[in-house]
């Protein structure tokens, strides 16, 4: 009996020596380890558990203990971080619970309130009870950080790829400029998946199907390195580069080149001849393009992520440099950067103002204080002299990282800066010549108004009186040659105004109706004249703009439209465009190719008028309706078929109909002007000759003089005090027409209504005399119109 009784003892005794080294083998892990029953209460842990968390090295007994329990006594020692338990903590009880019940063996990461990260993983027993493993993974969470921080730092989109084409890691860039997929890119997204996303979702201009441009995607990748650049139907352009690393996986850098391809038509469009200040942007172009981060790694391993992430820092092109608050260099990322402005080998440790010009260390120094202390990134410019003594310019982007310190890229933006002085330089000798050009015309125009003007008047005389046949046949002709003189000073003056800003839009709520009519009767007969038909739609939409303006952008649509249509018919109406009316003109002229309609906006450009016919246009009725398109920010469109015609249109703001004042296209009353003193003031005797015979065959009594002596010495003779004065803006002696009406009224001793004529279009010019009060009459003018004025300040206008 003894000796049978004493093998299982001796077997019992080595099963229990085994358990216990187990168990010492178990305790020896630098994992924690505990088991839970079907009841969730504590069965075993090892001691690496309980040093996880210092509330349970303080717990006298946890063997016992229900889950639930154990989570309490962390929450009530505030071992976890994050807002969710600290303001939340039954909601993060919660949660835990329930990822401990679904026991799926899915790690889920826990940051505590020490600094450390924990990892735990539940995996459900056989006996309906659960295993857990808690592993610190505190070193490789913070190097994935610092990893995160790197990358996303870069203003480039970075993505990597693993060996199957699925996407691995990425940064936030990349996932806010991959617009047009379902969703945002996950981890292990395959790459065919993304690209058919983009290809379906309509966002992409492709010269191929979907498929085609997938296929074609993939096909270019398998080269070493690739170049793809997307454009998409917004507007915006991205370059897509792509390396393969030594893993197998590929790098893919997302640049967006919008601005320079918008800078780039922006030149060619304006025609300037700026062709070495294109080569150099495109240059600059090819820099950024090739500008880019070539970033591999994984995150199964420590040393992998580590080798990955030195990698990735050394492809930047960019200096890196890591900078605490107190202005200590930690670390260069980059030490063989040729922009590294002192050795790199004694620099860490040292105070950025004994590496760098005083100046440049504050302005890094500001920079990454403000980063830290607010979280935001912040940005740096500064200058420094090259070996040479020429000045280079660095741009220097900073970003909060842990501990204290931040990240701080440096980039050389010389080039880029001498490209854009010359584009201002080259901007402001534009702006200049276009000052000269209007001063000048507006110069010419005064000269060439004051003889027009005489003429305009004796030929309003002439037309008064009995001629033959062949003289009224001369006068005409006269007429028509002067009435094309004025339309080009006409046109010089509008687009002086416009330059000017004297033209203030008067907005009023009408209907289009009204304006249709209108314009039916002036260019009714114009077109029939030609043998074309002029229709209109009729209308009862209204609108709500200056009806002056609007009626002179179609009534210039119309004008083109009947000069440059030898048959046919021209039609204009409106339709509505949701909350506006967007107000065309039709034809069926010559036409317009596409390459010249841009140009037809600009001053002095006439298609199919190469031999500058004066009968055809002056070439300045689209350059003034673009100018007051935009002043009254209404759309102007063009659509055209060379051979068949063309559509101008103008949208304008919708209104709630009113009802229509039937006066107001009334001309105005008839007047008796028997008996009414007009004097006239102007240094040229051919303008007062003029003047003296059209308004004295009206019916009116007219005074003359050269100055305000000889005038005032008229009206003394005569025994009479004029009605209304008439006075041209530049007179002799430096003195102007404003000056003359106050000088007449001071010795004449009444309030007499004036009205200024000038041949002026000066846009400084035009301003003086708005802010003098007095009506302006721009010569050459119609006889008409200046009866229209002299009536007006007679009623009191």
């Amino acid at each position: 009996m003894t000796a049978s009784a004493s093998v299982p003892t001796a077997a019992a005794q080595d099963l229990a020596a085994d358990h216990a080294d187990v168990l010492r083998a178990i305790d020896a892990l630098r994992v924690g380890l505990a088991t839970f029953d079907a009841e969730e209460r504590l069965t075993w842990c090892n001691r690496q558990f309980r040093y996880t968390y210092m509330s349970l090295q303080l717990a006298d007994d946890l063997i016992g203990m229900t889950l639930e329990d154990i989570l309490r006594l962390e929450l009530e020692n505030g071992e976890i971080a994050g807002e969710l338990a600290a303001r939340q903590p039954d909601r993060w009880l919660a949660e835990m619970l329930a990822f401990h019940r679904k026991s799926s063996y899915e790690p889920l990461e826990q940051r505590l309130a020490d600094g450390r990260w924990i990892q735990v993983k539940i995996r459900r027993t056989d006996d309906g009870g659960t295993i857990g493993q808690w592993s610190d993974i505190t070193e490789s969470k913070l190097v994935q950080l610092r990893l995160e921080d790197s990358v996303n730092n870069t203003a480039d989109g970075f993505a990597f790829w693993g060996q199957t084409e699925r996407l691995v890691m990425f940064n936030d860039r990349f996932a806010k400029l991959m617009t047009g997929l379902d969703g945002p890119p996950g981890e292990g997204m395959p790459l065919r998946h993304m690209l058919q996303q983009l290809a379906d979702s309509g966002k992409l201009v492709l010269e191929e199907t979907g498929a085609e441009w997938v296929d074609g995607f993939l096909r270019d990748r398998r080269k070493p390195e690739s170049e793809r650049v997307l454009d998409y139907v917004s507007g915006r352009s991205y370059l897509v580069k792509e390396r393969r690393t030594r893993d197998g996986g590929v790098v893919t850098v997302l640049t967006d080149i919008t601005d320079l391809k918008e800078k780039e038509r922006q030149l060619i469009f304006r025609g300037q001849t700026l062709e070495a200040t294109i080569s150099e942007l495109e240059m600059v172009q090819a820099t950024l393009e090739e500008q880019g981060a070539e970033l591999a790694g994984t995150a199964e391993r420590l040393a992998e992520m580590q080798a990955q992430s030195r990698a990735i820092i050394e492809a930047v092109p960019d200096l890196l440099l890591t900078v605490d608050a107190d202005g200590a260099l930690r670390e260069i990322l980059s030490p063989d950067h040729e922009d590294l402005p002192f050795l790199a080998d004694h620099a860490p440790g040292k105070r950025l103002h004994a590496l760098m010009p005083e100046q440049t260390a504050d302005q890094i120094l500001a920079g990454v204080r403000a980063a830290v202390a607010s979280g935001l990134p912040q940005r740096v410019q500064y200058a420094a002299a090259a070996d040479d003594g020429t000045p280079r310019w660095f741009d220097a982007r900073i970003a909060a990282k842990a501990f204290d310190e931040a990240l701080v890229c440096v980039r050389n933006i010389t080039e880029m800066r001498r490209i854009q002085d010359s584009l201002e330089e080259a901007t402001a000798l534009a702006e200049k010549a276009n000052a000269d050009k209007t001063r000048f015309l507006a110069a010419a125009s005064h000269d060439l108004r004051q003889p027009i003007q005489a003429l305009n008047l004796f030929i309003h005389a002439l037309t008064g009186r009995e001629h033959d046949a062949g003289s009224t046949e001369i006068i005409n002709k006269i007429e028509r040659s002067a009435t094309a003189l004025g339309d080009l000073l006409n046109g010089l003056l509008n687009i002086s105004k416009l330059e000017a800003g004297m033209v203030e839009p008067v907005e009023t709520v009408f209907p289009l109706g009204r304006l249709f009519d209108r314009l039916m009767l002036e260019y009714g007969p114009i077109a029939q004249s030609k043998g074309l038909t002029l229709r209109t739609v009729r209308t009862g939409l209204t609108v709500c703009t200056d009806l002056t303006l609007l009626e002179r952008i179609v009534g210039n649509f119309l004008t083109n439209a009947i000069r440059y249509s030898q048959k046919g018919r021209v039609l204009f109406g409106a339709r509505r465009v949701g909350n506006a009316v967007r107000i065309e003109v039709w034809d069926t002229g010559i036409g317009i190719e596409d390459a010249n309609i841009p140009l037809i906006f600009q001053e002095f450009h006439q298609v199919e008028n190469a031999a500058r016919n004066r009968r055809e246009g002056l070439g300045l009725g689209l350059a003034i309706v673009d100018r007051l398109a935009t002043l009254l920010e209404h759309p102007v469109t063009v659509r055209s078929q060379p051979g068949k015609g063309s559509v101008f249109a103008v949208t304008v703001p919708l209104a709630e109909p009113v009802e229509d004042d039937p006066a107001a296209d009334e001309d105005l009353e008839d007047v008796d002007l028997q008996g009414v003193v007009i004097l006239a003031i102007d240094d040229e005797p051919d303008i007062l000759e003029g003047i003296e015979a059209s308004l004295t065959q009206q019916g009116y009594r007219v005074l003359t003089g050269c100055n305000v002596r000889e005038a005032v010495a008229a009206c003394l003779a005569a025994n009479a005090v004029p009605d209304v004065i008439l006075s041209d803006y530049r007179l002799e002696e430096g003195m102007t027409g404003i000056d003359a009406i106050h000088r007449v009224r001071d010795s004449l001793g009444g309030p007499i209504p004036g009205i200024l004529l000038t041949g002026d279009t000066a846009p400084e010019i035009l301003r003086r005399t708005q802010a003098s009060g007095f009506p302006l009459l721009h010569k050459p003018l119609p006889v008409n119109d200046l009866r229209a004025a002299i009536i007006n300040v007679l009623s009191g206008g």
